[in-house]
């Protein structure tokens, strides 16, 4: 283990190179591992985001993957989930705190409005309970892909601590949120975009279509409630595994 990440952390297992961090945490969790692993990867050759999408993993920045075993109901997924989600825009709002960060539905974080995180979250079901839930994340910290909605936080922020400082300020911040679920209540209503209901976005369907419209509310099972422009009277209910929200702009 290197030493920026300490050299007594007994739950945290360091790889230089991996196909994902969220395979090996796989492996572990399958092997009986313990609540709290933690497991990192310098680089991945197989980095993944939502729906299997290739996620760029460069040297330098943070990518890692958290176990749980919650042992709740089932149904309590996204819950954990948005809680990891806000958790993380939280820890790099308090670091960063000159830049403006934001969480995008379903698991994205944005700096001054540029994608610089995302989440990615797996489980295993037993019995109607979580037997364990893997939260892999990968932050953008000195490096960027060539994308222009891409961000990394040095560009918000150069003066940032370690990498070992994020990822251990992110694991007390979840922990909190998960003891106090209400302890994130406030900070999602500033920085969550879905709580922004002047904020137009485009939805895109399973089947490609797009709608224009806004986001009335995001569900306890993590399903978003939209109300296109087109039709107001309706309201449209999806799942992230469904759809998507490409971008957020201002309006009336």
């Amino acid at each position: 283990l290197p030493p920026e990440f300490g050299t007594h952390e007994p739950y945290i297992t360091y790889v230089d190179t991996a196909s994902s961090t969220m395979d090996i945490a796989l492996k572990h969790a399958l092997k009986g591992a313990p609540d709290g692993s933690i497991f990192i990867a310098e680089h991945q050759t197989q980095g993944r985001g939502r729906k299997s999408r290739p996620w760029i993993s460069l040297r330098g920045n943070l990518l890692f993957t958290l176990l749980t075993r919650p042992r709740l109901p089932f149904h309590s997924y996204y819950t954990l989930v948005q809680s990891a989600h806000l958790a993380l825009a939280k820890t790099l709002q308090e670091l960063c705190p000159q830049a403006e960060i934001s969480a995008k539905w379903p698991n994205d974080i944005l700096i001054n409005r540029k994608k610089a995180a995302g989440i990615l979250a797996e489980a295993m079901i037993a019995h109607d309970e979580l037997s364990w839930l893997s939260i892999g994340i990968g932050i953008n910290i000195k490096h960027k892909t060539d994308e222009s909605h891409t961000t990394c936080l040095y560009e918000a922020c150069p003066n940032l601590p370690p990498r070992a400082k994020i990822l251990t300020s992110f694991i007390d911040t979840f922990n909190k949120a998960k003891a106090q679920p209400d302890l994130l209540i406030a900070f999602e209503k500033r920085h969550a975009l879905w709580q922004r209901k002047n904020l137009v976005c485009l939805l895109i369907l399973p089947d490609g279509t797009a709608k224009k419209g806004r986001v009335k509310k995001v569900d306890s099972l993590g399903q978003l409630h939209f109300q296109a422009l087109d039709n107001p009277e309706q309201c449209l209910v999806v799942s992230a595994s469904d759809a998507s929200l490409e971008y957020y702009s201002q309006s009336d």
